[in-house]
């Protein structure tokens, strides 16, 4: 099987949309792992977070055996014979590896360096699958020293405005990433590793509290293949910034 990725150039060219019917296991599962040196967090756990929240998108960013073939790139075609044993790849599930491998073909974007992926901007990902620049909130509590325009106003705020983020994961696609030495480091917590939210369990909090106060964060790992529910109040030490639309 061949798969044609369509993605936005980084000199923000117009891509061309084309669909998928997705009726075998190509896109069965976005659970991956690659026990390998390759940093691709950053790409993964958007395409993760992407085929979570918003699949439709994606649909239209990859099509495969048939004419509409025809009018992908030479480079972005992919078959699965071809995939780096780098990408996050498991068994035949195999669409963020093929993705990761069309986009380093296509090149044009920090980490992207043909011959393997290296650290980059999860900002750039969410442009290549959806045409689309997101924003970056960076959590000033957590971060000090943090130079960004929208960086929040201190660990309270932060736990407001961090959940208000992490509750639209079923709307939109939400990323979060570690700084460099992660408190939840026993819980598998990798330093400067992006994670993809796939859902918020609100539990049962008193009435006054804060909604966050029993919450629990499910969230994703696409290279070491395993999905984690942490507490809130736990995750929150953690996480440095967050990428979403609005």
């Amino acid at each position: 099987m061949t798969l044609g990725a369509v993605l936005t150039k980084r000199e923000e060219e117009e891509a061309s949309m084309h669909s998928l019917c997705n009726d075998d296991k190509l896109g069965a599962s976005v659970y991956h792992k690659s026990d390998t040196n390759w940093d691709t967090s950053w790409l993964g756990a958007s395409i993760g977070a992407f085929a979570h929240a918003d699949p439709d998108t994606l649909k239209q960013r990859y099509t495969k055996d048939g004419k509409a073939l025809e009018s992908c790139e030479d480079k972005t075609k992919v078959a699965y014979d071809d995939l780096p044993k780098d990408t996050d790849k498991k068994d035949d599930s195999w669409l963020v590896a093929a993705f990761q491998t069309a986009a380093n073909r296509m090149g044009g974007y920090l980490g992207l360096e043909d011959k393997s992926i290296a650290f980059g901007d999860p900002s750039d990902a969410y442009y290549m699958l959806s045409g689309k620049w997101p924003l970056m909130t960076h959590l000033d509590g957590n971060n000090p020293d943090g130079d960004a325009e929208n960086l929040v106003g201190g660990p309270d705020t932060d736990k407001d405005v961090l959940f208000a983020l992490l509750e639209k994961c079923n709307d939109q696609p939400i990323i979060f990433g570690t700084g460099a030495n992660p408190d939840r480091s026993d819980e598998n917590l990798q330093p400067w590793t992006w994670y993809g939210v796939t859902n918020v369990n609100y539990g049962d909090p008193e009435e006054g509290k804060k909604p966050y106060t029993d919450a629990h964060i499910v969230f994703w790992h696409g290279k070491e293949n395993w999905e984690k529910v942490l507490k809130f109040g736990d995750l929150y030490d953690d996480i440095r910034k967050v990428v979403h639309f609005e």
